[in-house]
């Protein structure tokens, strides 16, 4: 290819990892069925790249973040750098 070894990059993406509160676990089989499947997608849609997610923090707490879904949805969440984690706090 032309290319020596030394001028190689390579781009390593690792997907963060998504746990889930008590709360948010109770609180998502509260949901309507039909909307999971949005919900879910947007959960792995943050653990993909929090980055290009459309999120805001929270006015009362912002170690706190939320993402709206289907329009009635609210994904409150934590981002751990440390842990290269989400900590889905609450579904509502």
């Amino acid at each position: 290819t032309g290319r020596s070894h030394a001028e190689e990059r390579w781009i390593v993406v690792m997907r963060w990892g998504i746990r889930l509160d008590r709360e948010a676990v109770k609180e998502l089989y509260q949901i309507e069925r039909h909307l999971v499947s949005s919900i879910w997608a947007a959960i792995d849609a943050l653990a993909e790249n929090p980055d290009r997610a459309t999120f805001q923090s929270d006015s009362d707490d912002p170690s706190l973040y939320w993402l709206a879904i289907d329009g009635d949805i609210m994904i409150f969440f934590e981002i751990i750098n440390e842990d290269h984690a989400i900590l889905i706090v609450s579904i509502k």
